[in-house]
């Protein structure tokens, strides 16, 4: 299976809130009707959009986000799934480290966000 990966960063100004990092590590799970569809993983800079479309196979998927540090073990994610079937746009308070899901209908979208340590 041959997957195209396109990936674009949209800079907006960074909203700045103490004790936060730069940059977030997020790690995400797209599922439809309990088969995964996209595993995708981004180094996202707080405050800015960035977005990814993965079309393989079975689907095209489409994920924009931007994140936030709320407090040192929280961050603001603000997301928009889009499968060809299905969308959501959840807005979610996450816990640093953590696994954390929602799901409408058949469409399950996880994720995970971890600060990120920029490599110069």
């Amino acid at each position: 299976m041959r997957k195209v990966l396109v990936v674009i960063a949209l800079c907006f100004p960074p909203l700045i809130a103490a004790g936060d990092s730069d940059q977030f590590l997020v790690k995400m799970k797209v599922l439809e009707n309990g088969a995964e569809l996209a595993t995708p993983e981004m180094i996202v800079e707080k405050g800015s959009e960035a977005s990814m479309n993965i079309s393989g196979e079975q689907a095209l998927v489409a994920v924009g986000l931007i994140v936030n540090g709320h407090n040192e073990n929280e961050a603001h994610v603000v997301a928009e799934i889009e499968t060809s079937a299905d969308r959501m746009s959840p807005e979610l308070l996450v816990k640093k480290g953590q696994w954390a899901s929602v799901s409408v209908g058949e469409l399950e979208f996880h994720i995970l966000v971890e600060d990120h340590a920029a490599t110069e």
